[in-house]
């Protein structure tokens, strides 16, 4: 009876033991599934988003809040028109300066007619260079992409013990986190260039006075770097499915299929730094364009300064020439070397005239 028991005993424990680790093996799987999923859903969204949900559009919606900022740009460019007169009055330009405020009240006019058609053709321009980049490399941004999850799901589901599991499971989440944070890079890239483009209006009104005249040079260099932004998160992009390309998505390579997530998920992550490196990188770009005339006078003064030392030391040189050679004059005539060196007749001093000469 006793051994009966036991017996029972021990079935159950075992039947309980089993049921433990397949809720725990069920658990595990639901858990790799659902970051997999995750991870194929924000990937699938960054592609469309790339394409289809952050194009922007500057001729339907937005031409009603387009003409509200051209009218408040004409309201605060009266005041600046009035101000660059005053200003110009002040410094005594004469007509000279009014000629110059009328003219940038032109350049502001003619601004306000081309601004969308500028900013337009530069979104079209970033587009086709983004375009001609995965065209030229054989390896569009959706089909990267899509390797990408295609890593992550194998990773996911293959064996290799607990630890490779775990990593398969952090990277998939890394690489939803990171795809989720371009797809919304993305969006703030659209809404950037909106707002920046809604304020052109008053950045031209600010050319009519010089000191606000540097509003548009700002508003232009956020929505050159912001648009720039999508042909580098795009070029790194397609790095990366370089770099996946190049690794082995295979079952039977262990660890092939997690080196190509770790590669997918650093190219990914340093895609998310695409916004922020063109707004870093374009201002200094403009600055170093604008004091690229001051920086080739300075080359040009430092070559001619080689030149210029060899000139002074061939003056120094013939000046001592001359000093030597009268030298050598006074002191051969008498053989004596009196007088004055060099030949020079010292002067004569006040009051040392005929009187001493009694």
């Amino acid at each position: 009876m006793a051994s009966h028991l036991i017996f029972s005993g021990g079935l159950l424990g075992g039947i309980g033991t089993s049921i433990a680790r397949a809720l725990l093996s069920a658990f595990a799987h639901a858990i790799g599934s659902g970051i997999g999923s995750l991870a194929a859903w924000a990937i699938g969204g960054l592609a469309h988003a790339a394409s289809v949900t952050t194009a922007i559009n500057l001729d339907s919606w937005f031409q009603g809040p387009w003409r509200a900022m051209l009218t408040v740009g004409t309201l605060v460019a009266i005041p600046l028109f009035l101000a660059g007169i005053l200003d110009s009055l002040a410094h005594g330009e004469g007509v000279a300066g009014l000629g110059r405020v009328v003219g940038r009240l032109l350049v502001a006019a003619i601004g306000t007619l081309v601004a969308l058609a500028l900013v337009e053709l530069l979104l079209v321009l970033v587009d086709d260079a983004c375009s001609i980049v995965e065209q030229t490399s054989g390896l569009s941004l959706a089909g990267a992409l899509a390797r990408l999850a295609t890593a992550m799901g194998i990773s996911t589901s293959v064996g290799g013990g607990a630890l490779t599991a775990i990593g398969a499971l952090l990277l998939a989440l890394l690489a939803a986190i990171a795809a989720f944070m371009l797809w919304i890079e993305l969006a703030v890239r659209s809404a950037l260039i909106l707002v920046a483009t809604a304020f052109l209006p008053l950045g031209l009104a600010g050319l009519l006075w010089p000191r606000t005249a540097s509003w548009l040079r700002r508003l232009g260099e956020i929505v050159v770097a912001v648009a720039i932004s999508k042909l580098v998160i795009v070029v790194v992009l397609i790095l990366g499915a370089a770099a996946l390309t190049e690794s082995t998505i295979s079952l039977s390579t262990p660890g092939a299929d997690i080196d190509a997530m770790v590669n997918g998920v650093a190219f990914l992550g340093l895609a998310t730094f695409g916004l922020p490196m063109a707004l870093r990188v374009v201002p200094l770009a403009a600055e170093a364009a604008m004091h690229a005339g001051r920086g080739r006078s300075f080359v040009q003064s430092a070559v001619r300064a080689p030149s210029r030392l060899a000139m002074n030391a061939n003056s120094t040189a013939t000046l001592l020439q001359r000093v030597g050679s009268k030298r050598a004059g006074g002191t051969g005539g008498d053989g004596s070397g009196s007088g004055a060196a060099g030949g020079v007749t010292p002067p004569t001093r006040p009051g040392s005239g005929a009187g001493e000469a009694q």
